[in-house]
């Protein structure tokens, strides 16, 4: 486990019952992971993913939460300098969107590395990132195998023909908004506000989030109660996202989920840190959404944000934010 501090759960918390898929047995093709993770990918939406002995993927995850914890331990005035006022690159500060909590705005800060400007080298990348080309270089094309990999075997097991398999629409070459997002939830004193991560789906189609801390919860397709995301070492935890589950035909389930602190002062007591890899579709990809639309990716992507920012009063008027997934007598709950 990492050096920086982690917490513990908050006594009688309910812990989600989530099935764990092996990677190198996605690898090898074994036909029973594969009906695994189809089966995952339809009741759930998350699972763990064993990632042991994958290449460096573990090893690099120490050295990038050691990258976080001296990049967001800097200033607030040297992170804005990497402020680009956008959802796929640069810094954000907490406090932008709602928060976790009706009435609340988020608690977390983030810095964006998009996999378009790494694999170009882009000269707008993040200074942090520039010192660690190499680094994220091999994190995020590691992530991109990975969840790609998990995309084939999906288009497997449910016998995808060649121009139809979900992998033709995430082409590495065509425009995207895939992005690796590295995120921290800063420790709270009494007096600050806001709280967590706000309840949604992904816009995306695979998640790949490594966390060693509690915090992440996800809204349990059974009883439409919140549980807890138990951290596994060596493990990611995967979600499916609303590009996924549009292109499958609504056969895969985006769940919803949230980040609050697991502490009974209900505030963040420690940073938690967590790095999400988010895969998405080429932005010209084009299926149905869960209004029944035809729709770009972009433009999903882009009209799910613009609600993502809005109060929790108007947000919850509309089920885009967790992608037609709630029940309608849940929308305006917390």
């Amino acid at each position: 486990m990492s050096p920086i501090a982690t917490s513990t759960l908050v006594e009688e918390t309910p812990v989600a019952p989530l099935p764990t898929i092996d990677y190198a047995s996605l690898e090898a093709k074994d036909l029973e992971e594969t009906k695994a993770l189809l089966d995952a990918s339809k009741t759930h939406g998350f699972f763990y993913l064993n990632l042991k002995n994958v290449g460096t993927i573990l090893d690099d995850w120490q050295k990038v939460l050691q990258f976080m914890d001296a990049y967001f331990s800097q200033d607030i005035t040297t992170k804005m300098k990497d402020d680009r006022q956008s959802d796929t690159y640069g810094y954000e500060p907490s406090g932008t969107s709602a928060g976790g909590v009706r009435g609340q705005s988020d608690f977390y800060e983030t810095l964006k590395i998009a996999r378009s400007e790494m694999l170009e080298k882009s000269p707008f990348l993040p200074q942090g990132a520039k010192d660690n080309l190499e680094l994220f270089d091999r994190f995020i094309r590691a992530s991109d195998t990975i969840t790609k990999t998990i995309l084939a075997r999906l288009s497997d097991i449910l016998n995808l023909t060649l121009g139809c398999r979900f992998e033709d629409v995430h082409r590495v070459g065509e425009s995207s908004r895939t992005t690796l997002v590295l995120f921290r939830y800063p420790q709270q004193e009494a007096s600050d506000s806001g709280v967590g991560h706000n309840k949604h789906t992904d816009i995306g189609t695979l998640t790949l989030l490594f966390s060693e801390q509690w915090g992440l919860q996800v809204l349990s397709p059974e009883t439409q109660k919140w549980n807890f995301i138990q951290p596994k070492a060596d493990h990611a935890v995967i979600n499916v996202g609303d590009s996924l589950r549009f292109l499958s035909g609504h056969q895969l389930n985006s769940c919803v989920h949230r980040v609050l602190p697991n502490t009974k002062s209900g505030r963040q007591e420690e940073h938690r840190y967590s790095i999400a890899y988010f895969l998405r579709p080429e932005d010209a990809a084009v299926y149905t959404d869960s209004k029944g639309r035809s729709i770009r990716a972009r433009d999903w992507h882009d009209e799910k944000y613009n609600v993502f920012r809005q109060a929790h009063d108007e947000s919850f008027k509309d089920s885009i934010l967790t992608g037609g997934m709630e029940r309608d007598d849940l929308l305006v709950e917390t």
